[in-house]
């Protein structure tokens, strides 16, 4: 501890002069409007004012130079909660944050249409990026900039091909705006549900896209629930558990009771009763069998497909 405060020291000799000095280090290595807006509002949560206006000037400059999506769209929400924060506590500066809000979010639409390509690595960080644009337009300082937005989302379907899971994000952007998406959303699973062996390998993750941003749209479309129902039939048994890990992430995001909902739902379209899932008796070897399936399920998520399926 003495050894790190001595460290520290080289940077003030108070804490406020030791933290004003580190931010202004790191601010100036920044290079990402993720980073540098993040760091702007750390220093206005800290009441360092005086570094506001020369740390703006960077991040202008930092602006003007990337052309990352997922930097500019981490950008672009922090830049509107500091301005909500300045709302909040009455303090206006010389930062012309509505200058690179505006900025950001073009250069952000600009990039939109092309996002549906995104890679297996990113496609998590994509979905986050759709589904916090989505939010962010949807305050009431950038109400005009959802409209725009949208119609970005609406290029990106047109372009093919599409990573499903990002796919299903939009659509259930889409779909939570208002608009009338039913038909396309069941549509476009079907498609992947109905397909080749190939085709329904990506259903799982069109799934988690859509439940990631609209989950509500199984509980409210019997249809959709008979569809997924339809597919879980049809899969082969090495196909199930190829796809399991995926569903798991996928009805993850639903609560339990929402999980009981669909549970009854699912259990009424084979003459079924919620209640009748939870009788009958497991003997010792299918529970420990449960056990190692489910353990399996967990490395697949973890690792992907190289661990090999327990023997039945």
């Amino acid at each position: 501890m003495t050894a790190a405060l001595i460290d520290a020291s080289v940077a003030g000799g108070t804490v406020e002069e030791a933290v004003r000095t580190l931010l202004r280090r790191r601010f100036a290595e920044s290079t990402g409007c993720r980073e540098a807006a993040e760091l702007l509002t750390e220093s206005f949560l800290m009441g360092l004012l005086d570094e506001q206006d020369q740390m703006g000037e960077h991040l202008q400059k930092v602006l003007a130079e990337d052309g990352d999506f997922f930097s500019l769209s981490g950008g672009f929400s922090q830049l509107v909660m500091l301005t909500e924060l300045q709302d909040l506590y009455r303090v206006r500066g010389n930062l012309q944050l509505e200058d690179m809000i505006r900025t950001c979010f073009r250069k952000i639409i600009q990039l939109l249409p092309f996002m549906g390509q995104t890679g297996e690595d990113r496609r998590q960080e994509c979905m986050e990026s759709l589904r916090t644009l989505y939010q962010t337009s949807g305050k009431r300082s950038c109400a005009e900039m959802r409209p725009v937005f949208l119609e970005a989302l609406e290029r990106m379907l047109e372009r093919s091909p599409l990573n499903p899971a990002v796919e299903g994000a939009a659509l259930g952007i889409l779909y939570g705006c208002g608009a009338d998406r039913g038909a396309q959303i069941s549509a476009a699973a079907r498609g992947y549900m109905q397909g080749t062996e190939e085709t329904r390998a990506k259903s799982a993750a069109f799934l988690r896209g859509l439940f990631f941003t609209a989950r509500d749209f199984v509980l409210v479309s019997p249809d959709f629930l008979k569809l997924i129902d339809g597919l879980l039939e049809s899969l082969s048994t090495e196909e199930f558990l190829r796809l399991l890990p995926e569903l798991r992430l996928a009805f993850g995001y639903f609560t339990p009771l929402e999980t009981d909902r669909i549970a009854s739902k699912a259990a009424a379209l084979h003459g079924k009763k919620a209640a009748d899932l939870l009788e009958g008796k497991a003997s010792p070897e299918e529970y420990a069998y449960g056990e190692t399936l489910d353990s399996y399920a967990r490395k697949q998520t973890k690792n992907g497909p190289a661990v090999s399926k327990p023997e039945e």
